[in-house]
């Protein structure tokens, strides 16, 4: 027994159990600290409530024996279509897995679950990276120790900040963060000929689809591993060997890519997300960030700027760098780095690479502190791998807990903070259950339509609409209903336009369909208000609408680019079209060959002069007799007594299929950015039907057939025992 004990205290010693006792801390410290967020709360704040709802509708559609592939998420942002439009593994997953539970689980333990579970394994994922990048055990140990250690002021990184609870709501980024180390780790190795194609191929896959930006970072740094080699030929057989990896990535991924590429000038870049998030901030502010700490040690002493600095000095004056995996590692760091520093430092140079402006530039800086999480761990290691005498390596060792002690109290505190508000966040839900249940169970018996209770430019966030710290806009979309409040989806062509609402203009309520409106009972309501129920706190009130369909005039169309789309729509909303239900045509691109015998303007040509040359008193034309609203189906009954244009109020997505009197026609875009079709007099009945391309389902078979082919070509467990002089 003795002996036994023995040889674990020997092992212990040794740097393989050294490193192995840093993972083990790493992951004690996030299993305690990080154990609030397994009893987080129902309700959030932040945009997992977007992600939320399309596993909710995944769930519906997996429940009803539907398409799972591409779905119409109905409840957000007035419609999104989330798996065509949007990165969708980490959904899909945890959907599955929620289908399987869901009669024992509910859905906010299954993210709690799976976020806490991604959080913890972190360091396991980065020390088994070190380890596929061949470094030594004390690197791999202390990156493992400090990836999960990192303070940043919400910069959407790799900083915990921005994944628990009180954080950004950005869980597919999470997903991408995960694979993207192993992924980084297994394409070196097959591009050195030492790995396995399946295991590249599909960790760079699984990046790809959980972070689309992530996935595009990982192409980038994997270009840059083809050129750190000064042996032409090696050039070469990379250059084909990277191809050859991408080329089978994008037939996997076909089945989402060559949609959504399909479709992009359908995909709006909101005005009101600030310049900075796409451009970044350039290479001045970034290196003050830098130095000053801010990047890796936010509120903080710097201890791991310190060591970072330490670390990228190790490299070179120990010219480790010599060795082709510690250049590989300090030319990415470098490079992420440089286009962290984004537009104001490359401007148009930047163009040059492709699809620059489909991402936000910003999130390079995650990047750069996974490949920096690397080099404390190089840096720490050498020093202490060199240091020989027993009386020094202790000194050292004693300077670098001491380094460190600011480090994990910080993170304590912040942890510590997290649950506070998580108590006091549960405590004030617990004071409004029941009158929330109340309103729940009221909204559920009426039509359904959309509800308003403010917007974040209104009267959503002011303190008597805020349960604590979410607003109650946010509360009801958590409880499926249709909200008109808070954008978490910024890239419907509609989006902009809507939050200009003017809540004291009726006919905008009819315009969004904004039937019900809770208002608290400090506040007067509108003279064309209905009260429906009053509650303790809340009141909530009918606005009169059609519904979600409308029968209304087409006086013109407006064309142009989608950088125009915003201001033609907006003077669209604020002029008194709107209440003559005068709704023009779009069309996104060139001037349009079909001119429906209507007058035509480019966005940019849209003023008051020219939409008041359409102002008339139209009489009326129909009425809506009933609707239904399902899962990827709106259908109606009107009549009408002339030719007009039925309205849908949500977004256009040319997925759409309309079919009058079951015959299938053609819908075009009305303003702003809504669905509709031409009509005939008379009585019809309508179906609006959201449906994939044809080609998705063949394309994704395609795709699974590929991976199973290469699975069965050499499946070979991944090694991290290899090394490399």
């Amino acid at each position: 027994m003795k002996d036994k004990a023995k040889t674990i205290i020997d092992f212990f010693k040794t740097k393989k159990g050294l490193a192995f006792s840093l993972v083990f801390l790493a992951m004690l410290f996030n299993v305690i600290f990080l154990w609030s967020e397994l009893t987080a709360q129902k309700f959030i704040y932040n945009d997992e409530i977007y992600h939320r709802s399309i596993v909710e509708n995944l769930n519906t559609a997996l429940e009803q024996k539907k398409n799972i592939i591409d779905f119409w998420v109905g409840n957000i942002d007035l419609g999104v279509s989330a798996f065509h439009d949007y990165q969708h593994l980490p959904h899909f997953l945890m959907g599955l897995f929620y289908r399987l539970t869901h009669s024992f689980v509910s859905l906010t333990q299954i993210f709690n679950i799976f976020r806490y579970l991604l959080l913890i394994l972190l360091p396991v994922v980065f020390f088994y990276a070190a380890k596929r990048l061949y470094f030594d055990y004390l690197a791999a140990g202390f990156s493992a120790l400090f990836c999960s250690l990192l303070s940043e002021n919400y910069l959407l990184g790799l900083s915990y900040n921005n994944y628990l609870w009180r954080g950004g709501g950005i869980f597919p980024q999470l997903w991408a963060v995960f694979f993207f180390p192993l992924a980084v780790a297994e394409i070196y190795n097959f591009l050195k000929g030492k790995g396995r194609l399946f295991w590249s191929v599909l960790l760079f896959i699984a990046v790809a689809l959980s972070q689309i930006f992530y996935g595009y970072a990982l192409f980038l740094c994997s270009v840059v591993f083809i050129f750190i080699t000064p042996k032409k030929k090696e050039i070469y057989n990379r250059a084909k060997k990277l191809f050859f990896i991408c080329l089978i990535v994008v037939l996997v991924t076909s089945y989402f890519f060559i949609p959504l590429v399909s479709t992009l000038k359908y995909t709006a870049k909101s005005i009101y997300i600030p310049s900075w998030k796409w451009d970044s901030f350039g290479a001045k502010v970034i290196l003050n960030d830098l130095f000053e700490g801010q990047i890796f040690d936010f509120v903080r002493f710097p201890s791991i700027t310190i060591l970072f600095f330490i670390g990228i000095l190790s490299i070179l004056f120990l010219k480790l760098y010599k060795k082709e995996n510690y250049r590989y590692l300090l030319f990415l760091t470098i490079f992420s780095l440089f286009l962290y520093f984004g537009r104001p430092f490359w401007g148009f140079l930047l163009n040059l690479l492709p699809f620059t402006r489909l991402f936000q530039w910003y999130r390079f800086v995650g990047i750069f502190q996974i490949f920096s999480v690397f080099i404390v761990g190089i840096g720490l290691s050498s020093v202490l791998s060199r240091i020989k005498k027993s009386g020094v390596l202790i000194l050292s060792a004693a300077l670098i807990a001491i380094l460190v002690i600011p480090v994990f109290k910080e993170r304590i505190n912040f942890y510590q903070g997290n649950k506070e508000m998580q108590a006091q966040q549960n405590q004030a839900v617990n004071q409004f259950s029941r009158e929330l249940s109340e309103i729940e169970r009221t909204i559920k018996t009426l039509p359904s339509a959309r509800i308003y209770a403010g917007l974040s430019n209104t009267f959503g966030d002011y303190p008597y609409y805020l349960i604590n710290s979410i607003p109650l806009h946010a509360i009801l979309t958590q409880l499926g209903f249709d909200v008109f409040g808070f954008s978490y989806h910024s890239q419907s062509l509609s989006t902009d336009i809507r939050l200009n609402f003017k809540d004291s203009s009726p006919e905008q309520y009819n315009l969004f369909n904004i039937r019900y409106v809770l208002l608290h009972k400090t506040w007067t309501p509108a003279s064309f208000y209905k009260k429906i129920k009053e509650f303790d706190n809340f009141v909530l009130y009918e606005v009169p609408t059609t519904g979600y369909f409308d029968l209304v005039d087409v006086p013109a169309i407006f064309y142009g680019q989608e950088v125009d789309f915003f201001q033609a729509n907006l003077n669209w909303l604020s002029s008194s079209l709107v209440s003559q239900k005068q709704y023009p045509i779009v069309e996104l691109g060139k001037e349009p060959d079909k001119l429906f015998g209507l007058p035509v303007f480019n966005f940019q040509d849209v003023d008051d002069r020219v939409l008041n040359n359409f102002i008339q008193n139209q009489p009326l034309k129909g009425e809506i007799l009933q609707e239904s609203v399902e899962f990827n189906k709106y259908s109606a009954q009107f009549k009408t007594n002339e030719k007009s244009y039925l309205l849908l109020k949500i977004n256009y997505h040319p997925n759409w299929r309309v079919y009058v009197d079951s015959k299938e026609v053609v819908p075009v875009m009305l303003t702003p950015g809504f669905i509709g079709t031409g009509i005939e007099p008379g009585t019809h009945e309508v179906l609006f039907v959201y449906r994939l391309p044809f080609y998705k389902t063949i394309f994704l078979l395609f795709g699974f057939l590929i991976l199973l082919i290469l699975l069965l070509k050499g499946f070979v467990p991944l090694g991290i025992n290899q090394s490399i002089d």
